[in-house]
């Protein structure tokens, strides 16, 4: 519904682009050297050790607190939310405060999407406390997160931490370890035992 062909925009209105993947092609970039052309892959790590295709700077998804004064790779975290931001625009949302009852179990504890076996998080579920798994849906994903009491990552990959912000800026306490992610800076270490 809101897609334009990038040949049709003005581009010389712009300073700065920022696009998700290479959705404006080279031949565009390379046209209109007077625009900042970043781009931010979807998928982390993967053509984020410079800037390509004409593009003036990669955000990579890091968040080491890395800035840059020059084109290049930039550190620019997926998830750029404030700490309570997701909480205000859920609870506006849904019209009242969280029930800050239940356990968010983070997607990446599970191979499986969507998840379906929970059966190694029974002692979680003798807690008293229900599991409350990841949605497909972002509106009904961000309901559960605000809804949760607790924030967990139970095994699974390392993660990011996209979910991890989106936790704190949901007001759901998070428990985890920080060596099940990348940038484990994300809990400040006084939380840390």
């Amino acid at each position: 519904d809101y897609s334009v062909s990038c040949g049709k925009v003005d581009w010389s209105r712009y300073d700065v682009v920022i696009s998700i993947n290479f959705s404006i092609p080279s031949r565009i970039v390379q046209t209109h050297p007077n625009i900042l052309w970043c781009y931010m892959i979807g998928e982390a790590n993967m053509l984020c050790d410079c800037a390509y295709y004409g593009y003036d700077v990669c955000l990579n998804q890091e968040a080491r607190g890395i800035v840059s004064d020059l084109p290049g790779v930039v550190d620019f975290p997926y998830t750029f939310v404030g700490p309570d931001c997701l909480e205000k625009i859920v609870q506006r949302t849904v019209g009242r405060a969280s029930a800050q009852h239940g356990i968010f179990v983070e997607i990446n504890s599970f191979q499986e999407r969507p998840t379906k076996n929970v059966a190694r998080l029974a002692p979680l579920q003798n807690t008293g406390h229900p599991l409350r798994l990841h949605k497909q849906s972002i509106r009904e994903n961000l309901a559960e997160l605000f809804d949760a009491k607790y924030f967990i990552k139970a095994g699974g990959r390392k993660i990011r931490g996209n979910s991890v912000l989106e936790a704190i800026s949901c007001g759901t306490l998070v428990l985890m370890s920080p060596a099940d992610l990348h940038h484990s800076q994300m809990l400040p270490k006084y939380l840390i035992p």
